[in-house]
């Protein structure tokens, strides 16, 4: 395995431009990026449920993540001194995209980074968004193998609004799922170890949460890696009161939230997230759903449904009910905030500009935003993608930009004789000068020019049929090249885009060996200095 680290962003690229600390865009975030010490004595005098949330972390930790060594990290949050590396991501189905296991990376190297900066306990907290209810979004992910990507799914219903870690899936569609997925990938020493694994996962009952758990449990396991469940009932508990506060202040959140992004937007940087005037930043679970509330002038709803309430009778309903209230994007960052002592959070590129709306949101609740640091990037690249790299002299950076497309394009054309073009469009020029002049001499009558016409179309279709049989022969002489090119860009640009935010890692797994991660996560630490980087692993 061999490691090359590659700048991340473009400078003039919102996330450059905030990691070379422009100004303008400075001013949205409370620390500066490598302030550790300045967050650090800002966390020094805040009091956080300790206690209460280590017992939560580590009941959904012995259920479902149970790691000794993430054990006793946990406990270590009960320590007073000690502050956390914090970063989440969805119940992807096996982990989801690969930018999962990259950011539960960079969450790991940044947390032990700090440690050693600050000399204090800094824990590695990832947390998996459990209330999410978009099914579409976690039920599906992408094997590669060859030139093809396969879209692997759990077949079920998408019209419930149900929770991630209250759904359960269905058995028999994870099963059909994981052997279609499996069946496209090359067999080698580990594909039977994987296969049982996700199989013996699935003869319990399981969640989109719990698997996904499962399964970062045996790519992290013995890294110490913290890992919770933002939907676990006793973190609703914790967070109640706190629910309250955002439900009597929603208007000043509200508020708070469209000065910063209509400020956003006016100094050029858009509209990272929708900005809705009655969009109350939070969801009401009812009847196994989750729905999103809207507010104005005192009066609380659900989009589509009848029933209104006052902000009393919705602090009523609420008190009645267990967990009934979750967070959107805009609360979500700050409930973490009042419930984890979050020294630093790991965002993607997304994720930071979103953020950059949220400083006065977190100023009503007395609390400054925590650093907000850009996660690590990675590409993965195969002995296979390598080797062809290297045989077709291609520059890695080009591809990851735009894929193989271009060059196979190209390539047919210059297998092609040097002119085909213009020598079918000079042949097809030359007999309809001569069918004209056929008719010509024919005769113009009317009875007559619909049969010339007729036969003038088809013999300018013979012609490009022609010329379309001569480019399919070329691409077949061409095939065994066209078919390496196209499996780079399977696996390299995916999809039309980067690799991370398609591609699941099993594949990678089922090629580099059960150890792959711990061996990534070892020679990202070697070369990890502390600036968010781009690494290019070739396997």
């Amino acid at each position: 395995m061999q490691l090359t680290k590659k700048t991340l962003f473009k400078p003039d690229t919102f996330a450059g431009k905030y990691l070379l600390k422009n100004k303008a865009i400075a001013s949205y975030y409370d620390y500066d990026w490598e302030d550790a010490q300045g967050r650090a004595e800002e966390l020094a005098d805040l009091n956080f449920q300790r206690d209460k949330i280590t017992d939560a972390i580590q009941d959904f930790q012995h259920k479902n993540f149970p790691c000794e060594k993430s054990f006793v990290q946990a406990e270590r949050l009960r320590r007073n001194d000690s502050i956390a590396v914090v970063g989440g991501q969805q119940a992807g189905f096996l982990t989801g995209p690969l930018y999962t296991v990259h950011k539960i990376i960079s969450i790991l190297t940044e947390a032990e980074r700090l440690e050693k900066k600050l000399n204090q306990p800094v824990l590695p907290v990832f947390w998996i968004a459990g209330e999410d209810h978009d099914i579409d979004e976690i039920n599906h992910t992408y094997f590669h193998e060859n030139n093809e990507v396969k879209k692997i799914r759990i077949w079920e219903r998408n019209d419930i609004k149900k929770p991630a870690s209250e759904r359960i899936i269905d058995k028999e569609a994870a099963r059909e799922a994981v052997l279609t997925g499996l069946k496209h990938l090359s067999e080698t020493n580990d594909t039977k170890i994987i296969k049982e694994a996700l199989l013996e996962d699935i003869k319990e009952e399981l969640t989109y949460t719990s698997w996904c758990a499962k399964i970062l449990y045996r790519l992290f396991k013995g890294t110490g890696l913290i890992v919770m469940d933002a939907h676990d009932p006793v973190v609703r508990e914790m967070e109640a009161p706190y629910f309250e506060e955002m439900v009597d202040r929603n208007e000043e959140i509200r508020n708070a939230f469209h000065s910063q992004a209509d400020m956003f937007r006016r100094d050029g940087f858009g509209e990272p997230v929708a900005v809705e005037k009655e969009n109350a930043h939070l969801f009401l679970h009812q009847n196994q759903e989750r729905l999103l509330l809207h507010s104005e002038n005192g009066e609380w709803w659900l989009k589509n449904e009848g029933e209104k309430w006052t902000t009393a009778e919705l602090k009523r309903k609420i008190s009645l009910e267990s967990g009934p209230l979750s967070n959107n994007v805009v609360t979500r960052p700050l409930m973490q905030d009042l419930i984890l002592p979050v020294h630093t959070f790991i965002a993607g590129a997304g994720e930071l500009q979103y953020w950059a709306l949220l400083k006065n949101v977190f100023h009503l609740f007395g609390h400054q935003m925590p650093i907000v640091k850009p996660r690590h990037s990675l590409t993965l690249v195969s002995r296979k993608s390598e080797k062809t790299l290297d045989q077709y002299q291609l520059q890695l950076d080009n591809i990851l930009e735009s894929g193989t497309k271009e060059i196979r394009i190209k390539r047919v054309e210059k297998a092609k004789a040097a002119d085909s073009k213009q020598l079918f469009q000079k042949a097809e020029t030359a007999i309809v000068n001569d069918l004209q002049d056929v008719a010509k001499t024919l005769g113009n009558e009317n009875s007559l020019n619909h049969i010339h016409a007729r036969y003038e179309e088809r013999f300018k279709r013979l012609i490009q049929e022609y010329e379309a049989g001569i480019e399919k022969a070329v691409e077949r002489q061409e095939g065994v090249h066209l078919s390496r090119l196209s499996a780079i860009e399977a696996e390299l640009f995916p999809e039309g885009q980067k690799q991370e935010r398609c591609l699941n890692i099993l594949p990678f797994l089922n090629q580099g060996g059960l150890d792959f991660v711990p061996r990534l996560l070892a020679h990202v630490r070697e070369q990890e200095d502390g600036m968010p980087s781009h690494f290019v692993n070739f396997i």
